[in-house]
């Protein structure tokens, strides 16, 4: 298991986060929810990392599970197996061995079932092995799954769940602030929402600044996060500025990978206030800058080639200039593919589908979308299930329905099945892929 390890800009807040859940959170609380920014998911992370090591607090156990939400009716069993896993691994007590914390608990009751459709049997088992401990022992199950976009029906699981929990477990979540799925948390009696409002960016300064003053390095990132922060406070003269130093800093030091990299930031601080054109600018300047870099046999300026034809085709279509948006689209699944990167390769494949279709350009469409799906069949499994390989399988499943291919069709099915389960045509779960992971044109 990780161990915590301090550092003052952030056990300063994770102190804070201990203090606030110390203050607000009482007996009678069964349902805790972290409502939080994007930059600040890993702190709640690293707060159940501190609070189940030695640095922790609060009285309560704390247990992570990092199983991922999919069907209602098998998350009980889910998190069951992660935990029995845990317990059951030779790894796992010979780490705790010399601590003397192992209880006298026999798990063989709670592992055949084999469904736990309301996850009742799951928290009966956890309250089993909270009592093994002591019998004033209270257990904080801190379910944070690796991704939920396009399910919503975690909220009702927890819901139906929280109703029924036994008195020494509390369960854990967390919510992003742009995209809450749990806002009825704060309607039930038993439950409560914690907004800690971290100033991650904050942190990161302290950390900046705590070392050298006279490294370029620091300079640097220093400079991306005045433009980070400047395009929050939408100040283009400070945008300006940072950018504009940290490209002086990086030709100073003739770095082409950190100058491509200052200037993709440079780039992305004018996208955000929707200055597409300058955004170009800086995005093709990127572009130019560690190709050169590559030709010099920098390698770090392969991946940034690749971010910059990736960012620039992005742009492009926010334009709605989608014929130059798609040849960028092209490019990026090419470098990606050569560079093993399958994330990236399936977002530049699913857009070029969608962009050939929008061009009327149907059989190109087809053949993308074939192509990226029989790429796709090939990779991981948990890395499919939360990626845009589910719309890039829908495009070849509706190609292949149009044409009455049967037998592809089929394959289709039971390939999306496993993944994704029954439901996987549902029009709600695409709408919400697709809402995560689409562009929104201007």
């Amino acid at each position: 298991m990780a161990k915590f390890q301090e550092d003052n800009a952030i056990t300063f807040r994770l102190k804070e986060m201990q203090k606030m859940w110390i203050k607000e959170i009482c007996k009678k609380h069964q349902l805790v929810r972290w409502l939080v920014d994007k930059d600040e998911i890993r702190m709640v992370k690293a707060f159940v990392l501190a609070e189940a090591s030695e640095h922790g607090k609060i009285e309560d156990l704390f247990i992570g599970f990092e199983t991922p939400f999919e069907d209602p009716k098998k998350y009980g069993k889910a998190l069951k197996e992660e935990f029995l896993t845990v317990w059951n691994s030779p790894e796992y007590r010979k780490e705790v061995e010399d601590y003397d914390v192992l209880p006298n608990w026999d798990s063989k009751p709670f592992e055949y079932p084999e469904e736990d459709k309301d996850g009742l049997f799951f928290a009966h088992c956890m309250a089993s092995f909270a009592e093994s401990i002591g019998k004033k022992t209270n257990i904080v199950l801190c379910l944070l799954p690796h991704a939920f976009y396009g399910n919503q029906l975690l909220g009702e699981w927890l819901e139906n769940l929280v109703k029924k929990l036994p008195k020494n477990l509390k369960l854990m979540v967390m919510d992003a602030k742009d995209y809450s799925m749990f806002d009825f948390f704060r309607e039930t009696k038993n439950s409560k929402t914690l907004e800690p409002n971290l100033d991650m960016s904050g942190a990161i300064r302290e950390l900046i600044q705590n070392g050298d003053p006279h490294s370029p390095a620091t300079g640097i990132n220093l400079c991306i996060l005045n433009l980070m922060e400047a395009s929050k406070n939408k100040d283009l003269d400070a945008i300006k500025k940072w950018g504009e130093k940290g490209i002086r800093i990086c030709r100073d030091m003739e770095s082409k990978s950190m100058e491509a990299t200052i200037l993709l930031s440079y780039g992305s601080a004018y996208f955000q206030l929707k200055k597409y054109k300058i955004a170009i600018e800086k995005y093709a300047l990127a572009e130019e800058i560690s190709a050169k870099g590559r030709a010099e046999k920098d390698p770090t300026c392969d991946i940034l080639n690749l971010q910059s034809k990736h960012f620039l085709a992005a742009t492009y279509f926010v334009r709605k200039k989608r014929k130059i948006s798609l040849e960028y689209y092209i490019q990026t699944a090419q470098k990606a593919l050569e560079q093993e990167n399958i994330m990236i390769y399936l977002e530049a494949q699913r857009q070029s589908i969608y962009i050939s279709k929008k061009l009327w350009r149907s059989s190109e469409a087809q053949e993308i979308a074939k192509t990226a799906y029989y790429k796709g069949i090939t990779l991981n499994k948990e890395l499919l299930k939360f990626s845009p390989m589910l719309l890039i399988t829908q495009s070849h499943y509706d190609f292949s329905k149009n044409e009455n291919n049967q037998d592809e069709m089929k394959k289709i099915e039971t390939f999306a099945i496993d993944i994704w389960g029954e439901n996987w045509e549902d029009l709600s779960v695409k709408e919400g892929y697709q809402s995560v992971l689409e562009p929104e044109e201007s």
